[in-house]
């Protein structure tokens, strides 16, 4: 069915807690200042990478990103979606991918602290979309901390299954990546 979501896979009981995946991890580091030196030397170094398609990481590295994160004792994972819109106003080749994710919590409540540079990667096979996110503080349910969303990216075909990572700040030097995976890119007509 076109834009039907996969069956996900329940949620890992063990999480990866902040402090040992974005504070204390040497390699996480290391890993992250090789992807920017990578993206800065395909890109140039006064280019804004937002918007661009390039080599996707690893299958190790997608592999080895965690489906929930606790900050603050706070357990939280994301749902994502991709769309591509084919309304009779679109071109007739559709418009480019948009996606959104939306931060929840396994408990209630407000958080203290605002996610920082969100950026979004929308993985297919070997290649990767990146893109600046616009977020905002969500206000109508009790379990939804905050949505991002990205627009204008490849034209990737509806039915494409994508992995979208949520990379933001929590602190200075602090940047967590949280994944859904198996996300199937759905068709507005």
């Amino acid at each position: 069915m076109a834009g039907a979501r996969r069956a996900r896979a329940p949620l890992k009981t063990g999480y990866v807690e902040l402090t040992k995946m974005c504070t204390d991890s040497r390699s996480f580091r290391v890993r992250s200042a090789m992807l920017v030196a990578v993206i800065v030397a395909l890109c140039g170094c006064s280019e804004d990478i937002s918007g661009q398609v390039t080599k996707a990481w690893s299958v190790e590295q997608i592999a080895a990103f965690p489906d929930s994160i606790a900050i603050d004792g706070r357990v939280m994972y994301i749902s994502a979606s991709a769309n591509r819109d084919f309304m009779p106003i679109a071109p007739s080749d559709g418009r480019p991918l948009s996606a959104g994710v939306q931060l929840l919590g396994l408990t209630n409540g407000p958080i203290d602290w605002t996610p920082k540079d969100p950026v979004l990667y929308v993985i297919l096979g070997d290649r990767m979309w990146i893109s600046s996110a616009r977020s905002q503080q969500a206000s109508y349910a009790a379990s939804l901390l905050w949505e991002f969303s990205a627009s204008d990216g490849p034209k990737w075909g509806p039915g494409a299954v994508v992995d979208i990572v949520l990379e933001f700040g929590v602190a200075p030097g602090n940047r967590c990546r949280i994944i859904d995976r198996q996300v199937e890119i759905s068709r507005s007509e």
